[in-house]
Order: structure tokens, then sequence, then C-alpha cells
């Protein structure tokens, strides 16, 4: 009878295969798909970036199912699953099976129609821009949902702004609360998470305002003043008023883009912890307090869920929280990926 060679030699090479193969597997098990819904856009686009560098397989769903010209010569963009499909039309988009999502859709863009006797004839649709913000969202979350999902980020507005802008973009601001409620309603408040930027910036494009925004703004003399002007306007009986909210947004920093992509990645991946968010909520409470609608807040649950919440919040979250090795270490460590629900019916 032939005994089985168990050569030193033999072994090793069988012991190192046995090893690759479990590897292989484990990567295989670990990598998480992330549909980016926008993907094409300014800050789509970088999300999607973000994600690659990360570890991620990444499908980018959008109007023009392409990517971004700046990106095209790219190497990570070879590496994302280009798809056309547009929300209000498709309720159904092409999925595949995924791990999590990301919502960058959204409008508020002027109509092209001319309104005389308008701010230069400029008009905004409010039934274009709630369906574009809110309905759109909506869809891409039940989507989601639908293809398995178990975490779904939104990009959403500052709450500084959808409390300055009212008037003819109200639109645009309930479009954007509509958004973030049907995540919520879709995900429930552990698994939602919007990030709220207001003016972003970045990547090419107004390089030069971009800097000089910042340098104007961004300084101890000029936050000072805001902090002190509120405080002042608190105490009478009018309030901080949306008016006052609004110059408080233009002294308020831009943020920088690929911060703004990193702060969605790092909510998506899971890498902010309680103890941070529950500072944030801290904040947001007390703004909310000053602008007089910590009540309207309170009835609306809008403090129970994960909301990264303007410049300041976001680039902290951004640099503390989504560095390229924090994100990357969460993607090899599974979180999303073990944490993946099944695929459910599709809806009527």
């Amino acid at each position: 009878m032939t005994r089985p060679d168990k050569s030193p030699l033999r072994l090793v090479l069988s012991q190192t295969h046995m090893l690759v193969l479990s590897g292989f597997a484990a990567v295989a098990a670990v990598t998480p798909r992330v549909a980016v819904f926008g993907g094409s856009g300014f800050i789509g686009s970088r999300v999607c970036q973000t994600l690659v560098d990360a570890g991620c397989d990444v499908v980018s769903l959008s109007r023009t199912g392409e990517a971004p010209a700046w990106a095209s010569e790219e190497r990570w963009c070879g590496r994302v699953e280009w798809r056309q499909s547009d929300l209000l039309s498709d309720r159904h988009p092409p999925l595949g099976h995924i791990d999590g999502a990301v919502s960058c859709v959204g409008n508020m863009r002027p109509s092209p129609r001319w309104e005389s006797g308008s701010f230069f004839g400029l008009h905004w649709d409010y039934e274009a821009m709630v369906r574009e913000n809110g309905l759109a969202t909506d869809r891409s979350a039940a989507a989601a949902r639908r293809a398995g999902a178990s975490r779904f980020v939104y990009l959403s507005a500052s709450s500084a702004h959808q409390f300055a802008y009212g008037g003819a973009l109200m639109g645009y601001v309930d479009g954007k609360e509509a958004g973030e409620e049907a995540v919520r309603q879709r995900f429930g408040d552990a698994a939602a998470c919007a990030v709220g930027p207001s003016l972003v910036l970045g990547g090419g494009r107004y390089a030069g305002l971009q800097q000089a925004y910042r340098a104007l703004v961004d300084v101890p003399l000029v936050r000072a003043q805001t902090r002190l002007f509120k405080a002042l306007k608190s105490g009478v009986s009018t309030g901080w008023v949306p008016q006052d909210a609004v110059g408080e947004v233009a002294l308020t920093p831009p943020s920088e883009v690929g911060e703004v992509a990193r702060a969605v990645c790092a909510c998506l991946l899971g890498t902010v912890g309680e103890a941070r968010l529950a500072a944030f909520r801290e904040e947001q409470r007390a703004e909310y307090e000053t602008r007089g609608i910590l009540a309207d807040k309170e009835r609306a649950r809008a403090l129970d869920f994960c909301f990264i919440d303007g410049s300041d919040q976001i680039r902290r979250v951004a640099r503390e929280c989504g560095t390229p090795s924090l994100l990357a270490a969460a993607v090899a460590g599974g979180g999303l990926a073990a944490a993946g629900g099944e695929v459910v019916a599709a809806e009527a």
C-alpha cells in the first residue's frame, strides 16, 4: 500500500495553499457592495471614489449612467459600475444585492421658466423641488431596502440652511425634510443617517473662491460676532428668526467636497462613535432652542437619529473618523457586509 507523502515541504505547501484560499474567501465575504444614488454628481462622484479607495465594491446610479468628465481617466473610476436610472420614472433601479447605500440626489436649481415680477425672473418650482429632493430620496431608500441594504446615508442640508431658506426655496427645504423622514421610515433611526452641509466647494470648482471665502469667514472675530449676535437676539421677544439665519449661513465656512465625502462614508461604515454623536446632538439641541423650534424638533424625534449638521461637524467627522486608514479598517473588518439585510420582496 502506497503511503501518503508527508514530507515537510509538501505539508508547508499544502498549508500555505489553504491559507491563501482562506484569505481569498475572507476578502470575498467581507467586501461590502454599496450603491451611490447620484454617483455621477459633484459630491456623489467623490463618495464613489472614497468608497473604492476604502475597499468597497460600488455601483453608481444616475440619469447619465456615466462617470463625470473629471474622473474618466482616474484609476478608481474603472472599479465602479456606472448604471443609468431615473428615480422619478424607474421604481426598480438595477441594483443587485447591496449592503449599504448613499443618496446624493437633490436639486435646488431654479426653474427654466421665466416668471415676471420675480427676482431677476428666477423662479423655483415648489412641486418639482419636493419631488426631486423628497420623492426621489424615498424611492432610492425603498430600492436600497429591497436590495438588502442595512444602512443608508442621505446627503441633506444643514439645519441652519433649512431654517433660513424658506420663501422661494421652501420646496427645497420641505423636500430635504421629506427625504430625511423617508430614510428614517424605511431604515429606522439606528440605520439611517443624514449629513447636512450648506455651501460645498473644492475639487477644482471655484478653487480661488473657496480659499478667499474661508479666509474671510473662518476667523475667530467673525465666529465670535455670530455667537454674540445670536445671544443678544435670543434675549429679545422676536428671538432668532430665519432672516437672522440667512446672515449666519452666509458667514459659515464652506465645506470642502472631499471632507463631505469622507463624512458620508464614515457614517455609512460606522466609524463615528456614539459619544461623538451624543455631543453633536447636544450642539443641535442648543441651536434648535436658540431658533425657538426645539419643541417641534422633539415632537418630530429629530434628535433620535444620526445627523451630522453643518460644516464644523462635517469637518470633525472627516478628519477624526473618516481618514483613509479608518475607513479601510472598517471595510476590512466586514462590519457593513456582516450587517447586510435580507433582500425583501418588491413593492407593487
